[in-house]
């Protein structure tokens, strides 16, 4: 298997760093820091410090032990077991599904903002939000077929794109200050966050929405080195990260090498900052006409996709069984 897949071209190559840029910097969850007000800039040095440094030193120590096709869930299975890697692997398709879904809501709300006034009737427009979704997923379904040959020049361009528009929004006030802005005003100011549940709720969602996506090192990982392939099954992305977590601390029977201290403090740093991620997902950071009614769909829809996602694991093994 390693050595067909060394034949392989490597189609990626060195520009899989544009590729790495474009998943992990997400620029609509930005927004969320308005809400942090002046302490912002300091909810992003601790969240750079608390949950991207050891998502980073996680993802870099599991992927130099285990370099497997699928990254993630291949992790989880192969440490705890197939119920927590399959689980995990349901948790990113999910993921996708639903990140595609809003992307034509996305795209038409990000096109009657630059478009002005006039064009504030798109984002209400029902059919043109189906019609761009549509149209993006057709798009995309495209590009897949025509493989990264092609694929490879669209992400780049979506990096290029990334670091193009975060150097305008960073050299933007250094030469034209905002209309009105106060004269005390500062460009990066380090303003301690008030220690309320909003501005908690505030730092977990900015930091998991807009600093994640370092696990798909793993899946680039073969643009570099063979890899093992391990499983046929084609499944991507987070909502596992308490598990990624998890391995370094409480999996170290299986692991070949066993992780370091500092490695440890890195885990549970990460694994607390998204365990409060999750447990205050149920909090808005914006107003809702009514929040319980938010938390209680919020919860019946995570739990009821992962009572779903044990169905289709238990029955698929029951059928398996009867089949041998």
């Amino acid at each position: 298997m390693q050595a067909h897949q060394a034949e392989l071209r490597k189609e990626l190559g060195i520009v899989v760093v544009l590729a790495q840029i474009t998943c992990i910097v997400t620029l609509e969850f930005f927004g969320t820091a308005v809400k942090a007000g002046s302490s912002h800039a300091a909810l992003w040095l601790t969240a750079i410090a608390l949950f991207f440094v050891p998502q980073a030193l996680g993802v870099t120590y599991l992927n130099q032990l285990m370099p497997l096709e699928g990254g993630l869930y291949e992790w989880a299975r192969l440490i705890f077991n197939d119920a927590t890697g399959f689980l995990v692997a349901w948790n990113l398709w999910l993921y996708i599904v639903f990140l595609v879904a809003e992307y034509g809501f996305v795209l038409i709300t990000y096109f009657a903002f630059a478009l002005g006034p006039d064009a504030a009737w798109m984002a209400s427009s029902k059919w043109l939000i189906v019609g761009a979704s549509a149209a993006l997923v057709g798009g995309l379904a495209w590009v897949s077929v025509l493989g990264l040959r092609i694929g490879k020049w669209i992400t780049n361009a979506g990096g290029v794109v990334t670091i193009v528009a975060l150097g305008v929004l960073i050299l933007l006030p250094l030469f034209r200050p905002m209309p009105g802005t106060d004269p005390a005003y500062r460009r990066l100011p380090l303003v301690r966050p008030a220690l309320t549940l909003l501005s908690l709720s505030v730092f977990t969602k900015m930091t998991f929405g807009a600093l994640c996506g370092f696990e798909f090192v793993a899946i680039f990982w073969p643009s570099f080195h063979p890899v093992k392939s391990t499983s046929s099954v084609r499944y991507r992305r987070r909502s596992a990260y308490l598990v990624m977590f998890a391995i370094p601390l409480v999996g170290n029977r299986k692991l070949p090498i066993k992780p370091r201290i500092w490695l440890r403090v890195a885990a549970v740093s990460g694994f607390i900052v998204t365990l409060l991620f999750v447990v205050l997902s149920i909090f808005p950071v914006i107003d809702v006409p009514h929040p319980a009614s938010y938390a209680w769909k919020t919860v019946a829809v995570v739990v009821g996709a992962n009572v779903l996602g044990g169905v289709f694991f238990i029955s698929s093994r029951q059928q398996h069984r009867m089949a041998e």
